[in-house]
């Protein structure tokens, strides 16, 4: 986040037509003279909650950590990979996009509050295996039936997401084979939104925190 700090923003509707700008942002910046550099008077949109720095660190963050994995993908996969930089900015970029969103809408203070790993898992998730940052490389001897190159950004999600739960949960796991079975099919064929891997990735940290999702009766 781009700083700690609370924020109070103050919108000034004009018409441009009967108003002169100049004199509003005098009369604006006279208005909160006394409070020094904690006032920034913007013709702009209120300033992201993410900055421009922030977001080209982690685009080089999932840039480098898409190429350590696509080696290991091709092997397990039997396919060529190529990772495209612009399809991991723009996955970056719609993530972040989507978090900065439902931070202004949930959260009281999303400035200062930090998004947790289940939030991110899902969005990254959600973009990753949208855009798909892994692009194949057919040649001509391929079988086009073979849906391998398909799962190759769906397991790259899944990778990242456990990563970020890993680190949040301060606990090392990996998903079952069944698991990561059933999540990648229902990636593949199933038409799961954001709100459906939220929940995903939530029930895994209950799981992994010793929190029961059932109940037997008895």
């Amino acid at each position: 986040m781009t700083d700690q700090l609370d924020r109070i923003f103050v919108e000034v509707c004009y018409d441009s037509n009967t108003h002169d700008v100049k004199e509003l942002f005098d009369a604006v910046a006279s208005a909160t003279n006394g409070l020094g550099d904690r006032v920034t008077v913007t013709h702009d949109r209120p300033p992201r909650i993410f900055s421009d720095q922030e977001l080209e660190d982690r685009f080089l963050n999932l840039f480098k950590t898409a190429e350590r994995y696509r080696e290991g993908l091709e092997a397990k996969l039997g396919v060529r990979l190529f990772t495209d930089p612009r399809l991991v900015y723009l996955t970056v970029i719609s993530t972040f996009d989507d978090i900065e969103r439902y931070k202004a809408y949930h959260l009281e203070k999303p400035y200062r509050d930090r998004s947790d790993a289940v939030k991110r898992s899902a969005f990254l998730t959600k973009w990753i295996v949208k855009i798909g940052p892994y692009q194949t490389v057919f040649d001509r001897e391929d079988d086009p039936r073979d849906i391998r190159p398909a799962l190759a950004n769906i397991l790259f999600a899944l990778a990242v997401s456990t990563v970020n739960i890993c680190i949040d949960c301060k606990k090392d796991f990996k998903l079952s084979e069944i698991t990561a079975h059933e999540l990648c099919y229902d990636l593949l064929y199933r038409r799961v939104n954001e709100d459906a891997l939220l929940a995903v990735f939530q029930k895994l940290v209950h799981v992994l925190n010793g929190k029961k999702l059932i109940e037997v009766r008895s």
